[in-house]
């Protein structure tokens, strides 16, 4: 009797240690696969492989190791590819690799912020077009305005910051011009015609003030008027209006 129970025994051993053999053999064959799809570049099957490994043999702590390491480096790759494309603006490639990333570590937040950063970027990417074109039609307030948008979120938005220098730019160019003239349209100017030429009377302000005066071809060259005031050019131009009394020739 306890000659079979023995023999029984050492039976129910042998089938355990025949399994714990087989499954460390086949986690040996998995982890071995695994290692040989990284080398030959196919990252993602590799952590596949190596995460089955390590479950096969949870005792391991060589294979979970590698699997660990190696779900790093495949994930933060993805995000390097990623965060390149989506800089370079090519947003659908940058996407795809965020989600690539996020199928080998579903929890990895880099990723996840990837996927929402690239949201962000197309929407930006559309502003700037929308400025750039409002620039070119000469509203840079407009256009500055639609790119503060931009700056709430992303400050250091290359190409937002590039137009925003221009707008700057072309303001500064436009306020430089100003003074002059606004001084020329200042200047006093003493006017005395009677039944005078308009034409002629235009001519004499511009060659005095040095403003270019461009009458309309519509314009009748027999108009008169008769002007006794003086008036300053520009500040009081409602003035200089009330004052020319058109007269059409007899």
């Amino acid at each position: 009797m306890n000659l079979c129970n023995m023999t029984g025994r050492r039976r129910w051993l042998s089938a355990v240690f025949a399994g714990l053999i087989l499954a460390g053999c086949a986690a040996q064959l998995t982890h071995r696969d695994g290692m040989e799809l990284l080398e030959q570049g196919k990252y993602e099957e590799a952590v596949v492989r190596l995460g089955e490994a390590s479950g096969q043999a949870p005792d391991d702590i060589e294979y979970r190791r590698d699997f660990i390491r190696v779900r790093e480096q495949v994930v933060n790759r993805l995000i390097t590819v990623g965060n390149a494309e989506r800089v370079a603006e090519r947003f659908d490639t940058a996407n795809a690799a965020y989600q690539r990333a996020l199928r080998v570590d579903p929890e990895n937040t880099r990723a996840r912020s990837g996927l929402e950063i690239v949201i962000m970027d197309r929407r930006h990417a559309g502003s700037v077009v929308e400025a750039q074109a409002l620039f070119k039609k000469g509203a840079t307030e407009s256009a500055s305005a639609l790119l503060k948008t931009i700056f709430l979120e992303n400050p250091n938005h290359g190409k937002a910051l590039q137009l925003q220098r221009q707008i700057t730019e072309r303001q500064a160019k436009e306020l430089g011009a100003e003074p002059s003239l606004k001084g020329s349209f200042r200047k006093p100017v003493t006017l005395q015609f009677r039944d005078a030429a308009l034409r002629m009377v235009f001519e004499s302000i511009s060659k005095t003030t040095g403003i270019n005066i461009l009458l309309d071809k519509d314009v009748r060259a027999d108009l008169k008027t008769s002007i006794l005031s003086v008036i300053l050019v520009g500040q009081y131009s409602n003035q200089f209006k009330g004052d020319l009394d058109l007269l059409e020739a007899d």
